[in-house]
């Protein structure tokens, strides 16, 4: 994995719609998923875009939908066994978990202190979708750092296309960023 600093991220607009219509749908509760992706490298700044190739969709199963989420264990592991076995196969080359989305009803997108104590691994993604009184706003992402002493931080980062017409991925990749996985219902 490079290990240049994550900058952006890059999500296409059909990726941006399904957050906004997830973090919708679960309001007055938190909705939570997966960004599965690729680091790219930026030669011009010699830092890095995180391109999310899928949005995984799951169940917050915290017993506290409304105030913070837990996503579904089951779900994450999956995803996690799916991408090793992808990548001793040879498919999906360079394809990780880059982070986590979730949203905040009736709170701003920032980090919260629950967030903070949850950010177990630096380098995750954290993109958080502000829901008020039922209205989707702009997400704003964050990466999930440490600091010289080891405290947890999390550092904003850009977010390429959010509100732009022109913010989907090069056609070489745009197959793949329209896939969105959702939750398996247990029977």
């Amino acid at each position: 994995m490079n290990m240049r600093a994550i900058s952006g991220l890059k999500l296409t607009d059909d990726q941006l719609e399904t957050l906004r219509s997830a973090a919708s749908a679960a309001y007055p509760n938190e909705f939570c998923a997966l960004l599965i992706g690729v680091n790219r490298p930026e030669r011009k700044t010699g830092t890095t875009t995180a391109l999310v190739t899928r949005v995984v969709l799951a169940d917050n199963v915290d017993q506290r939908p409304d105030r913070g989420f837990e996503l579904d264990p089951r779900v994450l592991v999956r995803e996690l066994r799916s991408l090793r076995e992808a990548t001793r196969g040879g498919s999906r080359v360079g394809e990780r978990l880059l982070g986590h989305v979730h949203s905040h009803p009736d709170a701003p997108a920032r980090p919260s202190a629950r967030d903070l104590a949850q950010a177990h691994e630096a380098g995750q993604v954290w993109l958080i979708v502000p829901v008020r009184q039922g209205r989707v706003g702009t997400p704003r992402a964050f990466l999930a750092a440490s600091d010289r002493k080891g405290l947890r931080k999390f550092e904003p980062i850009r977010i390429d296309g959010v509100g732009t017409s022109g913010s989907r991925a090069p056609a070489r990749h745009s197959t793949t960023n329209s896939l969105i996985r959702r939750p398996a219902r247990s029977r």
